[in-house]
């Protein structure tokens, strides 16, 4: 088989994303795309059942976008297909398509597959572990935020009277084994982020909200089974449809 290097972005919400699409390609080519070290672990549980996908090591940051540049350089050099996911701001507003729509699209590849065909390895005994360490009440709410950055959930904007779960650092080296922990939650609630998209392509059924607001920027991800919390409508809504005036603008002038 032919070899491909898919230049893809290198956060781990890209690569729950576009597993998917990595999948498709490597039914056709030996798959090679760049991954962060300390990604490696989730890498590991969405292409366990492919032989021909093989991660690059990068490092974090802005070095391991050089990096994922340079391997793109050199594949090319070697001869080897290379295929760079490509996206601006410019290109939400004229086509009226998220990222993840646009790249697909690009591809032309179905974005029903984006959920269909998604893909990941379990280990529910890891998951039982995680579980068993960090629930402490039989009903809880399952939140994930990023109060580090400055990335803070309205915790008043919650139901009153249950508790609430976060992911602890160190329990596990992959996302992958929160699921249990999120599947028996009453609900989720959670910014734009790599434990939203891992439960919007995995859990059904459940009543899991989404905090846009959190995390402001046209460049967020499409969802389909989370709901889109009230609060989005007034602040992010607001100034979302400013930016978009505004770069509008912008490109006419």
């Amino acid at each position: 088989m032919e070899k491909l290097y898919l230049r893809l972005n290198i956060g781990l919400g890209d690569l729950i994303i576009f597993s998917p699409m990595v999948r498709y390609y490597a039914s056709k080519y030996i798959v090679y795309t760049p991954v962060r070290k300390h990604n490696l672990p989730t890498f590991n549980r969405l292409f366990k059942s492919c032989d021909n996908i093989n991660a690059c090591m990068v490092d974090s940051g802005e070095h391991g976008d050089n990096q994922s540049d340079q391997l793109a350089d050199e594949y090319k050099k070697a001869g080897c297909h290379v295929i760079s996911q490509s996206w601006n701001v410019y290109d939400t507003i004229q086509t009226g398509l998220r990222f993840d729509e646009l790249f697909y699209a690009e591809n032309k590849l179905n974005f029903d597959d984006r959920w269909g065909k998604f893909e990941v390895t379990r280990d529910r005994e890891r998951e039982d572990e995680v579980y068993n360490t960090i629930v402490k009440s039989e009903k809880y709410i399952f939140l994930h935020d990023d109060a580090a950055r400055n990335l803070k959930l309205d915790t008043s904007l919650l139901p009153d009277g249950v508790s609430v779960v976060r992911p602890e650092p160190g329990v596990s080296d992959t996302i992958v084994d929160y699921l249990t922990v999120m599947e028996r939650a009453v609900e989720i609630h959670g910014m734009d982020s790599s434990f939203a998209l891992l439960a919007d392509s995995v859990i059904d059924n459940k009543k899991m909200y989404l905090h846009r607001y959190v995390r402001q920027g046209i460049s967020s991800a499409s969802y389909r089974k989370f709901i889109p919390h009230l609060k989005f409508n007034h602040q992010y809504g607001n100034k979302l449809r400013t930016a978009c005036l505004l770069a509008r603008d912008i490109m006419k002038s």
